[in-house]
């Protein structure tokens, strides 16, 4: 009787497929998910800094303030940009944005970064930041579905309803807040004024924020790259917000500055570039 000889010698071995989580690292939601903790975390504390450099409800020295602010945005920009020049990437946005761009800094700055630097110094953090992002998510989503046909998902839908609970909640609280703000404040008129000042400030500073965004998105959809988008910005807001600063305030505001307030401003700088 003859015997069967085993063959499976001779079938060769099947490729064995790699687990591409394991193979290429996290996978991208795991690493969205952290650099969503990231920023959120260094996001807070550049609010935490710009609020413990913020002056008693004086708008021209948020505007020193969101100047000296956009210095490292500015820096890391610049670097990035000579990174992808010199691997020969397209490094400067194309000259039909060069003023779109620009106009969009100036609105992100002055109507965004300026706006939310003064309303922290009149409502404080608690009260600011969640009027500011609930406007920023409402009009970013309006106009990312008008303009660029962007699908607000469910998720997103009961975020922005979510956020305008908050904005009531807050509002039936805003006086309480305001009172405990105007402990260290020197100069404040009456105290529901300045709530309703605050209301408008943060909100106007999201939407400025929420329409800078899309313009942003708009932008990266073709071949401009994300560091060629923002260091325009951020070099438009660096030069025209130091000039009105040091219009406004003097050229003596270089030196009145203490290294304390450089290094809390630049720390904040810092943490919003991240």
């Amino acid at each position: 009787m003859k015997t069967i000889k085993e063959t499976s010698s001779d079938v060769p071995a099947l490729p064995e497929i790699p687990d591409s989580e394991h193979t290429t690292g996290l996978s991208p939601i795991a690493k969205g998910t952290i650099y969503g903790l990231l920023s959120a975390l260094a996001y807070t504390a550049a609010n935490i800094s710009l609020r413990e450099a913020a002056v008693d409800n004086n708008a021209d020295w948020a505007i020193w303030i969101s100047a000296l602010k956009s210095v490292p945005a500015t820096i890391v920009g610049w670097v990035l940009v000579a990174y992808r020049g010199s691997q020969g990437l397209p490094a400067l946005p194309p000259r039909r944005l060069v003023i779109p761009l620009i106009l969009t800094g100036l609105v992100m700055q002055f109507g965004g970064n300026v706006m939310f630097q003064w309303s922290l110094s009149l409502g404080g953090l608690a009260f600011t930041v969640p009027l500011c992002f609930a406007t920023l998510l409402t009009t970013g989503a309006l106009l990312g579905r008008i303009f660029l046909e962007e699908a607000i998902t469910p998720r997103m839908f009961a975020s922005m309803i979510i956020l305008t609970a908050a904005i009531v909640i807050l509002s039936l609280g805003a006086h309480q807040a305001e009172e405990s703000v105007f402990e260290n404040m020197e100069h404040h008129s009456n105290a529901m004024a300045t709530v309703a000042l605050t209301i408008f400030v943060a909100g106007f500073a999201g939407c400025s924020y929420g329409a800078g965004g899309a313009v942003i998105r708009g932008s990266v959809r073709g071949e401009t790259s994300i560091s060629a988008t923002l260091v325009l910005i951020s070099t438009t807001g660096l030069i025209c917000l130091t000039g009105v600063a040091v219009y406004r305030l003097g050229i003596s505001i270089f030196w009145i500055t203490t290294p304390w307030q450089y290094l809390v401003m630049l720390v904040g700088g810092i943490m919003n570039a991240i």
